[in-house]
């Protein structure tokens, strides 16, 4: 599973000439205790519900700019979400913003864990199947996930373990209604199934 599966897409951003007081309603509506900073989409930095508590009485005089820092970590749409989870886990944050050449593309968080998990949790009830694939290397993986996701939506996808020579096990989750079909397209493209998940739909 990566984070562009699970992140928050277009997430309320604030500028560095924003007051603090702005920063507070802003994470009032994001349900959020950060928010990050951006000018023309490139992330500048994060202000947390800390930053503002610090200055309570003075909100509306001091700008998001005198305060912001910068993340601890950021995470790209193509991180697994396991390394997402340590990031979280080891800043001892809620979320961090996902980032691409230096422009936002969103957030992960500590409830798009849970979902993530959900998902994983969610392999064998008839709303989904899953398989795994033998795999050579980052770019096999790379072009099954492009492959699946030209056919529809795909439910979470991870690499449940590697091995030597480069070999991978892709574990992919497929809305049952069609997974089939897309099973079928994967063999003709030269892949091997290792295991359907047989309390699945099909």
């Amino acid at each position: 599973m990566i984070v562009a599966d699970f992140m928050i897409y277009r997430p309320l951003t604030l500028s560095s000439d924003d007051t603090l007081q702005v920063a507070r309603e802003t994470m009032d509506a994001s349900g959020l205790p950060l928010v990050p900073v951006t000018a023309d989409g490139k992330l500048l930095g994060m202000v947390t519900d800390r930053d503002v508590r610090q200055q309570v009485g003075q909100l509306n005089k001091i700008r998001v700019g005198a305060v912001m820092s910068q993340p601890p970590f950021s995470a790209h749409p193509s991180t697994q979400i396991a390394i997402a989870a340590r990031m979280l886990t080891r800043g001892k944050i809620g979320s961090l913003p996902v980032v691409d050449n230096g422009n936002l593309l969103g957030m992960i968080t500590t409830s798009s864990l849970l979902q993530a998990l959900e998902a994983v949790l969610a392999g064998g009830d008839n709303g989904s199947v899953g398989v795994e694939l033998d795999v050579a290397g980052s770019g096999e993986t790379t072009a099954v996930i492009s492959l699946m996701r030209s056919l529809g939506p795909l439910i979470a996808t991870g690499n449940t373990n590697s091995g030597i020579f480069g070999k991978q096990t892709l574990y992919l989750v497929l809305p049952a209604d069609d997974a089939e079909r897309r099973i079928d397209m994967l063999r003709r493209y030269g892949f091997k199934a290792l295991a359907i998940d047989q309390e699945s739909a099909i």
